[in-house]
């Protein structure tokens, strides 16, 4: 049966049958380096879009910013969610489409990292 791509169903296949080839299982090494090692990044309110399994998410609660998390799949969040609980974080999880956010979330953030 095809899903199509727009639709979290087709994400939510990609994450149950482990076809997320894209899965680094680990934070993204660019940007493990880039909070280690910048000196205009300060902590404060944090936004990832894609958020995935999760691992940046947790990385950036674990330096001390308040992040917001989104992904499409329910699936992902759901296993971010287990990270969150493995790594002792609190992180805001929305299981929403992006580009369907309301506009309170408009300048909230002083970080947003796309991840794709």
């Amino acid at each position: 049966m095809y899903t199509a791509i727009d639709k979290p169903t087709f994400w939510d296949n990609k994450y149950k049958t482990h076809e997320s080839n894209w899965d680094m299982k680990s934070a993204n090494p660019v940007f493990i380096e880039l909070l280690d090692n910048s000196d205009f990044l300060k902590t404060g309110r944090t936004f990832i879009v894609s958020c995935d399994r999760g691992y940046d998410a947790v990385l950036t609660a674990k330096k001390d910013y308040a992040v917001t998390a989104i992904d499409f799949s329910s699936t992902a969040i759901d296993f971010a969610k287990a990270q969150v609980n493995e790594n002792t974080v609190k992180i805001n999880f929305l299981n929403e489409d992006f580009f369907n956010l309301g506009k309170e979330y408009n300048g909230n953030f002083d970080l947003v990292y796309v991840k794709k």
